[in-house]
């Protein structure tokens, strides 16, 4: 058996780089010029920690304030906890312009939230220009927002 992110005795394992991925993901999202980045990660285990890592290292280079508000914990691979983390930001005074999911099913989650709420029912402009997803997909897929992948090998 061989285990992925995650260490067990007597076993072989494969670990993602969950620190420059969790860099690299905000970097793009700051490089693009967002300042007010929702983070909705995953419980408390060592893939989110190195993640969070990487996070606030890019964030403190760019002299970004990590104001909690902007940082929800949500079940890796829960849609409910997304769409509902994702309906929690959007409803803020001043919402995040770019959302971070920890992966492909917490993404799909938030952003059917998105879109239904925002575009579909109330018709209204949303502050949110980017969303970015961890992921093992590779797709080519046109969105809007538009998508930044972090693509886990």
């Amino acid at each position: 058996m061989v285990t992925i992110d995650a260490v067990l005795p007597g076993y072989s394992s494969v670990m993602s780089d969950n620190i420059e991925g969790g860099y690299a993901i905000a970097k793009c999202l700051l490089d693009r010029g967002h300042r007010r980045i929702g983070v909705i990660h995953g419980e408390d285990n060592n893939v989110t920690k190195r993640r969070l890592n990487g996070v606030y290292r890019a964030f403190r280079e760019y002299g970004v304030q990590t104001d909690p508000i902007y940082f929800r914990t949500g079940r890796f691979h829960n849609t409910e906890d997304a769409t509902r983390l994702t309906l929690e930001f959007m409803n803020l005074p001043n919402p995040p312009t770019a959302i971070m999911y920890q992966d492909d099913f917490a993404f799909i989650g938030g952003y059917i939230r998105w879109w239904t709420n925002w575009v579909f029912v109330s018709r209204r402009t949303s502050a949110l220009r980017d969303m970015t997803v961890f992921t093992c997909h590779r797709s080519s897929a046109q969105s809007s927002p538009p998508i930044c992948r972090m693509v886990q090998k």
